[in-house]
This record gives C-alpha cells, structure tokens and sequence, in this order.
C-alpha cells in the first residue's frame, strides 16, 4: 500500500513538474519575444532607421531569416539581435489587423510601427492551455496575455 501511494505521489509529482517546467518554458520565450520588439523599437529611434523584427522571410530584408530563429535588423541590414530558436515542436504565430502585412514588424525612426496592431502567439506543443500571446499595438504598447479579449484562454488553432 505505501508502495502504490508513493507511486502516485510520483506520478504526480512528475505530471505537475512537467506542468511547470512548459508553463515557464512558455513565459520565457515569450518575454524573450516582448523585449525583442522593445529593443526594435528603441533601436529604430536610437539609430534614426526602420528597424525590422523579422519572424518570417517574406522581405527582401529578412530573407535569410532561419524558420524558427527571429531577429531583429535595420534597414540597411545590420544584424542587432538573434533570438534562440524556438523550442521543439512550440509554435509562434502571428496575427495582424490594420494596413500592416507579412510577417514581420517595421518600426519607424520615430518609434511608431509601419501601419499595424497585433499579437504573436507562442503556443508549447502537446500544451495549448499555457499558450501565450504577446500582444502591440502601432504606437509601441507591448503586453503578455493568457487569456482573450472575452477572458477565454488563448486558442492556437488557427
């Protein structure tokens, strides 16, 4: 009897750290993610220049852009940040409203984004319920949210 409760105190015990290690997996990458756009921001008014948080490789800018690996660049592309890869079977997905297209931000020397409000959503893979989203607006704002608008949890099926 000790044995079998000893066995699921374990079971447990594992099931809860696994739990904790994704959740602040999660949190990490993407506070990782808000401070990158914040350094993008700050960089584009320090160096008088857009600067661009590439994600994707849809801009002549960031076409050597690694899937996985985001970064941040200026328009003459100097190289001023490299984020680590994101972990294993997690996914970062990207949503826009507003003028703005692509996959990547544009931030103008004056510290505004080029025409667009968003979110990136860093979903841990096997565990949608500790998703994350990493939410901006055109003038700089940058917050973390674990639920939507209406209070739901962030859903990553889209």
């Amino acid at each position: 009897m000790v044995l079998f409760i000893g066995a699921l105190v374990t079971l447990f015990s594992m099931e809860f750290g696994d739990s904790l290690v994704r959740k602040n997996r999660t949190f990490f990458y993407a506070n990782t993610i808000r401070d990158a756009i914040a350094f993008a921001r700050m960089s584009a008014v320090v160096h008088g220049q857009r600067v661009i948080f590439c994600h994707g490789s849809d801009t002549s800018i960031c076409k050597n852009v690694k899937p996985g690996v985001p970064m941040v660049i200026t328009e003459s592309g100097k190289i001023l940040r490299v984020l680590p890869r994101i972990f294993s079977g997690d996914r970062l997905l990207f949503k826009i409203s507003g003028t703005g297209s692509g996959r990547n931000l544009v931030f103008l020397p004056r510290g505004v984004l080029d025409g667009h409000n968003g979110s990136f959503f860093y979903c841990p893979r096997g565990r949608s319920d500790h998703a994350v989203a990493i939410i901006f607006n055109k003038v700089g704002r940058i917050r973390l949210a674990t639920v939507d608008a209406q209070g739901n949890k962030i859903n990553c099926n889209f």
